[in-house]
């Protein structure tokens, strides 16, 4: 009887490790943030106020478009700190131009960034890349 139980906690955990596993590497975006493009849900971007911190996740190409996620200019100057998750594949053309508050890049960059654009961060106050 012991044998029994034992094989069938063993199976249980190694059942549970498998699931841990399998959704180790499944992405789920924060519930507070807004989507790159609303109809392909492939990147996000979240920004806390208080403390001027931009997080950009999802998997995918962050947009060109210097203001595609700054809802008009309304963070551009805000903006202190940028965290690039991974999953992100490239940072567009000037996505961050002008953004004259922006002193760090938070972390390294993820492994799965392979581009970034053009004068990505022309015109921000980049002191260093890495915390």
């Amino acid at each position: 009887m012991k044998k029994i139980i034992c094989l069938v906690l063993a199976l249980i955990m190694a059942v549970g490790a498998l699931s841990v596993t399998a959704f180790a590497n499944v992405y789920v975006k924060p519930s507070d943030a807004v989507w790159f493009d609303k109809d392909n849900k492939t990147t996000w971007w979240m920004f806390d106020d208080d403390e001027g911190y931009l997080t950009l996740g999802g998997k995918g190409e962050i947009p060109e478009s210097p203001y595609a996620w700054q809802s008009k200019e309304k963070y551009r100057k805000e903006i202190e700190t940028v965290e690039i998750k991974n999953g992100v594949t490239k940072i567009g053309k000037k996505a961050f131009a002008d953004c004259v508050n922006l002193t760090v890049i938070e972390e390294d960059f993820p492994a799965s960034l392979t581009e970034i654009g053009e004068s990505a961060f022309a015109g921000s106050s980049l002191n260093r890349l890495f915390v």
